[in-house]
């Protein structure tokens, strides 16, 4: 595992961490959000936080991949679930409902 490798996957934890503490505001505290970002930030800070984090491993997963030759299955699977965070991402911009 490379560098940029071992910096994908330490990120994808990180999201999966701040995902995991939104997740636990909303089950256990029955916080809800609005229509804005910061109606709730309790809950927007760590959903901003995982998606920057996601994104973020998804060029360092490419980049450790494409530039480094890593083969790591931690930095595949890292590249894979933010290059699918990616896609919603440029759908929800690109064709807003």
């Amino acid at each position: 595992m490379t560098g940029p490798g071992k910096w994908c996957y330490r990120l994808m934890k990180a999201a999966l961490l701040f995902f995991a503490s939104a997740l636990v505001e909303i089950i256990f505290f029955h916080q809800t959000g609005g229509n804005k970002l910061t109606d709730n930030l309790g809950l927007g800070i760590p959903m901003v936080a995982s998606g920057i984090c996601m994104v973020l491993a998804s060029f360092l997963g490419i980049f450790a991949i494409w530039r480094h030759h890593d083969r790591s299955l931690k930095t595949i699977a890292s590249t894979v679930i933010g290059l699918f965070v990616v896609v919603l991402l440029l759908g929800e911009f690109l064709a807003p409902h």
